[in-house]
């Protein structure tokens, strides 16, 4: 099953990179690319933009992830919000679990697990993890 990814994040190179390992899962699709946190709030609202999972980045150049974190609060049981984050301190994880976030992980680190947690809701065969590394010597 394929899931359908809204990515919140406005660093270009980070963006691509992101919807590239995503995209390589073979179980995730990035429908929408948002930059800011009022196209991305107003994505999160649109009937139009049907959305599973929304990966969000915490420092935004216009806006904050945390405020779209915040708009989708009150979602479907089947929609989850992911941070995807450079400062995934403890403080900063727990911040976002209580803003909503059904997960956070470390851009440097915790893409693996990333994938991992997508492929558990997309209740499919599990993703290679070897998907990361490969992108990451290129």
């Amino acid at each position: 099953m394929t899931l359908p990814v809204l990515l919140v994040e406005d660093d270009a190179q980070a963006r691509v990179f992101i919807a590239d390992l995503l995209h390589r899962s073979g179980r995730l699709q990035v429908v929408a690319m948002l930059v800011n946190q009022i196209d991305a709030i107003a994505a999160l609202r649109s009937p139009s933009q049907p959305w599973s999972i929304v990966v969000i980045d915490l420092l935004l150049e216009q806006g904050s992830g945390l405020s779209v974190l915040a708009a989708c609060r009150k979602r479907r049981p089947d929609q989850h919000a992911v941070v995807l984050t450079n400062y995934a301190t403890a403080a900063m994880r727990r911040r976002c679990l209580d803003a909503g976030a059904d997960a956070v992980y470390d851009k440097s680190e915790g893409l693996d697990e990333l994938l991992e947690q997508c492929q558990r809701w997309s209740a499919a065969k599990p993703v290679a993890t070897t998907v990361v590394r490969q992108l990451r010597r290129s």
